[in-house]
């Protein structure tokens, strides 16, 4: 979906910056997202049904959410993951982007891991996070090469390892960022540790959600510390967050 000329009617964080958040749809539909346009009209709709900011409103959909995504098969996310990585391939900021903040993707995420070494081959600077103790989160690491660079990380995935020269977070141009649910408005639900947003309120450069269709919803939870995103890319569209920067 292209961006929408809408204002969004709430945000989340925006890099370092707190924006209100809006009381959102109770029960957004388990299928496909809906146009911006019908979801900020349900949400508007539907605000005084519940507070989707509760501890229990981002809890239940989270469940709901990884229970859908540990029912994919393998190769449905293959072909999938294939479709977004076309779709990517085609957007002018990940052509013009000279530095990319890449993740390496658990077992029920969409796998754009082989755009790393595509990435490396067009001269673009490769960081992926790497769980710093100290800061109780992540932090982005320059990858040269992933036969030498990479080791086992916090969680079994692959992390930079500790030779790895940090990468100023601020200064990448692209960051791609798994979650476990989206909405139109740029919001992200994350596995509930907090860890990926105080990385990502550090970005400066364009940050798209990577994500199935129906892991999109018209409204999910969201709290001031949420970071908003730009951009989220599906195995079948492209969709720019009305009111944000322009993603050229």
């Amino acid at each position: 979906m292209a961006g929408d000329s809408s204002t969004p009617s709430g945000s989340c964080r925006r890099g370092a910056r707190t924006g209100g958040i809006a009381r959102r749809l109770a029960q957004p539909p388990a299928t496909c997202w809906q146009p911006y346009g019908l979801a900020r009209e349900a949400a508007s709709r539907n605000a005084t049904k519940k507070d989707m900011t509760s501890p229990d409103a981002k809890a239940a959909l989270r469940s709901d959410l990884r229970a859908r995504l540990a029912d994919v098969p393998p190769g449905e996310r293959a072909a999938e993951s294939l479709a977004a990585q076309a779709i990517l391939r085609g957007q002018a900021v990940w052509q013009k982007a000279a530095s990319v903040l890449f993740y390496a993707p658990l077992p029920d995420e969409l796998d754009l891991w082989p755009m790393l070494s595509e990435a490396l081959a067009a001269g673009k600077l490769a960081a992926l996070p790497r769980f710093d103790q100290g800061l109780n989160g992540y932090r982005p690491f320059i990858v040269r090469n992933p036969l030498t660079d990479l080791s086992k990380g916090r969680y079994g995935i692959p992390e930079p390892a500790p030779h790895c020269e940090a990468a100023a977070t601020n200064q990448l141009d692209l960051a791609l960022v798994p979650g476990v649910g989206f909405d139109v408005v740029g919001c992200r639900l994350g596995r509930g540790k907090g860890f990926y947003d105080r990385m990502l309120a550090e970005v400066s450069g364009t940050k798209c959600g990577i994500a199935y269709d129906f892991q999109v919803r018209p409204a999910i939870p969201a709290e001031p510390h949420d970071v908003c995103l730009d951009c989220i890319l599906t195995p079948t569209r492209w969709h720019v967050v009305a009111g944000h920067r322009p993603v050229t």
